[in-house]
């Protein structure tokens, strides 16, 4: 039976086509998370597990209400990450994001009086109950997948595809 066309099989050893893209230390995983903002103040979240031999572990949509504010649409996305993550126990997991005020604020374990303040705190949480799991700020051209999916959002949102990805991020995936 063949598969969707918006569907493609896992991925098997294709992370070094990818060249921004790096694996995760062995027996982790990876988890990239980016955020786009609509034309309609709508925040659309985009978020890709995979192994460190760069297949999927699954590709995630995600669509929250409007503000202007990037920084909270940016925290809303690290916030899908950690509602997947908690609800499939995963506990060695490296996330990665290409926004450093967040990464930083989680990294200082900062107390922040904004909306946002609490996904920060929440993420605090995760890593202190899980030591083998870390967070790091990447550049957008090492996110290009996340960022790619999370403009995908607006065709598909809230979507998920596990042991596989959305057809839009394939060429991204695999260059």
């Amino acid at each position: 039976m063949t598969p969707p066309s918006n569907l493609r099989s896992p991925l098997t050893d294709h992370s070094g086509h990818n060249k921004s893209w790096r694996p995760p230390p062995r027996g982790s995983l990876k988890i990239n998370v980016d955020a786009h903002l609509s034309s309609d103040d709508h925040w659309f979240s985009g978020l890709i597990l995979r192994r460190e031999d760069g297949s999927a572990v699954g590709a995630a949509t995600r669509s929250h209400e409007g503000t202007d504010d990037a920084i909270l649409g940016e925290s809303l996305g690290l916030n899908d990450v950690l509602d997947w993550l908690e609800r499939d126990n995963i506990s060695e997991v490296v996330i990665e994001m290409d926004n450093q005020i967040v990464v930083n604020a989680v990294k200082r374990k900062a107390s922040i009086r904004k909306d946002w303040g609490a996904v920060v705190n929440r993420c605090v949480s995760f890593l202190i109950a899980n030591p083998n799991s870390t967070i790091a700020w990447i550049n957008r051209k090492s996110n290009r997948v996340a960022h790619e999916l999370a403009i995908w959002t607006e065709q598909e949102p809230n979507s998920f595809w596990p042991n596989s990805f959305p057809s839009c991020i394939s060429n991204h995936i695999l260059k």
